[in-house]
This record gives structure tokens, sequence and C-alpha cells, in this order.
């Protein structure tokens, strides 16, 4: 299929990656490009007071949060968050500390250095996942986080969406540059602050819980191909 469509990605992160008790939540957005101008002029003479690009959805009260997400979602804009709860995120660490330590051959080559950066290149994938994609090649615009490294999750994105045969060309900027990704930051901050059972009522919201798969770990971590190497001593 054609790579010449006007879809865009946009993708931003709400919660405290590096932290220990905040849930992370990844939201994006798919965006026909052609609408831009007029749905910006659309989105800001019903909403004025958020035209600031410093205006996030972490300082929206969850009203506020339903009513944009309902302006969103009449305009057919595609969303998706996935949220990755923080007993998830510890459990997976402990369990791949466990496993590296049981296989001997691995102690001292594989360690988690960059874990929340490598994990987040997979609730990256699983959130852009939710989206209607066709076959053919998307641009991915992705928030400069300040928080953690942006250029270690995304060569775990790449390795995963790789695998997966996604054509999909990841770049990231920072907001004041890249307006949309402002819209992407609501859809974060709702899958937040809005019961879920309130968001499935959306028609074009998909919200779920991200799946730190065993298979999507052994890539971003290198475990199977290092495992493989043992089996053929």
């Amino acid at each position: 299929m054609q790579n010449n469509h006007p879809y865009k990605i946009y993708i931003d992160v709400s919660g405290t990656v590096k932290g220990n008790k905040d849930d992370i939540f990844v939201g994006c957005i798919l965006f026909n490009d052609n609408y831009r101008a007029a749905y910006k002029e659309k989105f800001y003479r019903e909403f004025p007071s958020l035209q600031s690009f410093n205006k996030k959805g972490s300082s929206l009260n969850p009203d506020k949060l339903k009513n944009i997400i309902n302006h969103m979602d009449q305009n057919k804009i595609k969303m998706s968050a996935v949220v990755l709860p923080r007993y998830i995120i510890k459990r997976t660490q402990n369990n791949l500390k466990k496993r590296i330590a049981e296989i001997k051959h691995l102690k001292g080559e594989v360690h988690l250095k960059d874990f929340e950066e490598k994990i987040m290149g997979i609730a990256y994938l699983n959130a852009i996942s939710q989206l209607p994609l066709r076959q053919c090649q998307y641009d991915c615009y992705f928030c400069a986080e300040s928080q953690f490294s942006i250029q270690q999750a995304l060569v775990a994105f790449d390795r995963l969406r790789f695998i997966r045969n996604m054509r999909l060309r990841p770049s990231f900027t920072m907001r004041r540059l890249e307006h949309m990704i402002k819209f992407a930051d609501f859809t974060a901050s709702a899958a937040r602050k809005i019961d879920k059972s309130h968001i499935n009522q959306y028609q074009n919201f998909k919200y779920t819980t991200c799946d730190l798969a065993d298979n999507d770990l052994d890539i971003v971590f290198g475990l199977s191909r290092r495992e493989g190497s043992k089996r053929n001593i």
C-alpha cells in the first residue's frame, strides 16, 4: 500500500517513569494532518483557555478532560492509551533479575541498565498497536521526555517494530515544536484520571493494560540470543 497518506501518530506519557509509585500511561493519536489547521481552530474555539503549549492534561480535572476527549471523539480522532501499573513494572524487574541469576552464562553479560527505558519502548508499541493502522508507513512523533532517555526507549521500540514488521518511522521532538503532541498528552491524562468504564463508551478511544510479554522482554534485553547460545554449547 502507498505511503503518501496524511496520517501521523503522536505519542506522549503521563506519570513519573523513574519513580517508585506512579502508574505510567502512554497516550497516542492517529491524526490526519490535512485537517490540522481546521481542527486546531475548531478545538480552541471550544477550549480557548488551553491554547498555551504549557497547558498540560495533568493540570485538568476529570470533567474537563471528559469534555476534551468527547470533542476529539466526535471529530473522529483515533485515540489509544495503555496503562503500565507500577506493580507490573516491579514484578517484571524482579522476575528478570531472578531469570538472569538462574542462567549462569548470563552473569556479567546482561544487566538491567536502562530498564525503565526499555519497558517504555514496549509500552509505546503497545499503545500504537491499538490504533487502526493499515499496511503502510507512518511517521511517529514522540514527546522528548526529560525524565528518561527517549533515545534508549526508541532503541527498544525499533527492535520490536522490526520483529513485528510494523512500518513505523519514529522521531522525537519537544512539545512546543510539535503542537499535536498536546492532544496525545490529553489522551494519556484522560486514561489516568477518567474511569475506564467511561472511556470505553467512546467510539474512537481504545484503552488497555500494557502487556509486558516474555517474548518482547527477550528481544529488548537480548535474552533469547544469549539463551540460544547456551543451548548450542
